[in-house]
């Protein structure tokens, strides 16, 4: 065996010896922790539903509202999986009353394995549009079937890290993160939603590394926020000794 196919041999033994493991979540519950509205405040923090915004002639208020997926839900790193469903109440609100800028939804979960409960946080920013312009926000105009009633709000999300926290299964650490809105049979990083309408998207994510650090036991001397070392497997080692003896069998030629 040459150099090259022993040190592909030994990288793939290597990487066997911490797999991506499967991971079952056991439950999981959202809610709307804050909001940043212009002009006033949103109604429902705490809950799953959050309202805002002034209407004509008393009418329904806008808002978010998030249901959890049904669990348990068992998914592989890098997988993709419903984690509920996310809807927006787009109603026509007056723009010089209570507008949403952004809102963070808090995800608990708990998996197989493990007694805690973990979450994670994440940031919508709203971009609540004029409803009368003659070319929308999304480049299109009022004719468009996403504008038909008005021009479309736009929605985005990310993974407030900061807020959010990593999970270890197997001596490696994962976080759970939402990649996309799954809306009309597509993946979309944004999502455009009709005014006067319901508009409901999955919201996918899935559970990806962040780091193979083993969590040091509490009490002991490494329980600090240096990352720990993760020990090289025997058959690392020896993969290591095989080498250095055929560079040294080369040399000695």
């Amino acid at each position: 065996m040459n150099l090259v196919k022993l040190i592909a041999a030994g990288a793939a033994t290597i990487a066997l010896a911490h797999p991506a493991a499967a991971i079952t979540i056991t439950s999981v519950n959202g809610v709307w922790e804050s909001a940043d509205v212009s002009r006033g405040s949103a109604d429902g923090l705490g809950t799953n539903a959050i309202l805002w915004g002034k209407a004509p002639n008393g009418a329904d208020q806008s808002g978010y509202t998030f249901d959890s997926a049904q669990a348990p839900i068992s998914t592989n790193v890098d997988e993709l999986f419903n984690l509920g469903t996310f809807t927006h109440s787009n109603k026509p609100i007056y723009t010089d009353g209570p507008t949403l800028n952004s809102a963070d939804l808090a995800i608990s979960f708990t998996i197989t394995g493990s007694i805690e409960t973990y979450r994670s946080v994440f940031s919508f920013n709203h971009n609540e549009t004029p409803n009368d312009a003659r070319v929308c926000a999304n480049g299109q105009t009022q004719s468009a079937t996403v504008n038909a009633n008005g021009c479309a709000d736009k929605v985005s999300v990310a993974l407030n890290e900061g807020a959010s926290e990593g999970f270890f299964v197997d001596g490696l650490e994962y976080v759970l993160d939402i990649s996309a809105f799954f809306f009309d049979n597509a993946l979309l990083d944004t999502f455009w939603t009709t005014e006067k309408a319901e508009n409901s998207a999955e919201l996918h994510a899935s559970y990806r590394l962040i780091s193979s650090d083993t969590p040091p036991e509490e009490g002991s001397p490494f329980d600090d926020e240096s990352p720990s070392e993760v020990p090289l497997p025997a058959s690392g080692l020896l993969l290591l000794g095989a080498i250095a003896g055929l560079v040294m069998k080369r040399r000695n030629a």
